[in-house]
Parts: structure tokens; sequence; C-alpha cells
């Protein structure tokens, strides 16, 4: 009888478990506003010249907006630079964007990017 009992929590916490994660590359996949960045003074680092970025399933797309008013709302105003890149999730917790590997904090809706010279966390948008 308890090794029924072992078994049944065992296929029940496995299937918790394996239902609960997610895949890196499915979590990345959306829109990312940057919300706050730090910076070694003196570096210059690309990733920090756009505060939003849009992953597909192969490659990521950098943009940057300012926000402006128009008829009494606020509107998010995009400009026409538009780079695309090829990235790489990799193990341990590291991303690899335009051959330049970064450090990932990644959750459902937020995410930190980060390397010797910036750290940069961003908000999801659903």
């Amino acid at each position: 009888m308890d090794k029924r009992i072992s078994m049944f929590l065992f296929i029940v916490l496995a299937t918790l478990i394996s239902g609960c994660s997610q895949d890196k590359k499915d979590v990345i996949q959306g829109s990312w506003v940057a919300n706050q960045a730090d910076q070694i003074v003196g570096t210059e680092e690309e990733l920090t010249l756009y505060n939003f970025i849009e992953f597909s399933e192969n490659e990521v797309t950098f943009r940057n907006f300012v926000y402006e008013i128009e008829n009494e709302k606020t509107v998010r105003k995009f400009s026409e630079t538009n780079i695309k890149a090829d990235y790489e999730l990799n193990k341990e917790n590291k991303i690899t964007i335009n051959d330049e590997v970064y450090e990932i904090e990644l959750k459902k809706t937020e995410m930190t990017l980060k390397n010797e010279n910036i750290e940069i966390h961003y908000i999801k948008e659903e």
C-alpha cells in the first residue's frame, strides 16, 4: 500500500513540475520594454541605445521610442531605426546577441540582461 501512495505522489509531483516549467525560448518571445538601465561610465554598449526589444523564434529586433502627447493621450512614437540580429539562448543563463554574450535572468514578465559594463531590466508587454 505504501508503494502505491509513493508512486502516486511521484507521478503527481512529476506532472506538476513538468507542467509549471516553460522553455526559455517560449518565455523570451514577445515585446520587452526597458524600465531601468545601469552602465559603467565611459563604456559603449549598443544594447543601451534601445528601449524596446522584440524577440521572435530566431531573431531579435531593437527599436527606440519616446512618449508624446497627441489629442490629450500619451502615445509611443518609434524611431525609424530598426536593428535586427540573431540570438541564441545558451546554457547556464547566457544569451548571445550579435556575437556578444550576456547573462540573462528570465521570468515570465521580467528579464535582465547584463555583462561587465551594463545591466538592463525589461518588462514584458502583454
